[in-house]
């Protein structure tokens, strides 16, 4: 049986940073379409200050629970993932 090899740990400390980085800009583009979105549903000013919050934190928690959940028996990992399929469907 062979070994999985080890990453340096620098690098993966900038791939973390470069992700997290890329995941800041993607938010705060998000962040403003969605919370125009909430604004042009109605949506009054405080609660269409969260809406984009809402969103985007639902998609983080999915993604989390599914990443986190990997190497489960389907019968456990299926729910976040079809939280997420149904989520962007729609």
């Amino acid at each position: 049986m062979s070994q999985i090899p080890r990453s340096d740990p620098r690098l993966v400390r900038t791939a973390a940073l470069l992700v997290a980085a890329i995941a800041c800009g993607a938010f705060v583009i998000s962040y403003s379409a969605l919370y125009s979105l909430a604004l042009a549903a109605n949506i009054v000013h405080p609660l269409a200050v969260i809406y984009p919050f809402l969103v985007d934190g639902f998609i983080v928690v999915a993604s989390l629970a599914a990443v986190a959940l990997r190497g489960q028996p389907r019968r456990i990992t299926w729910y976040p993932w079809m939280l997420l399929v149904l989520f962007f469907a729609f």
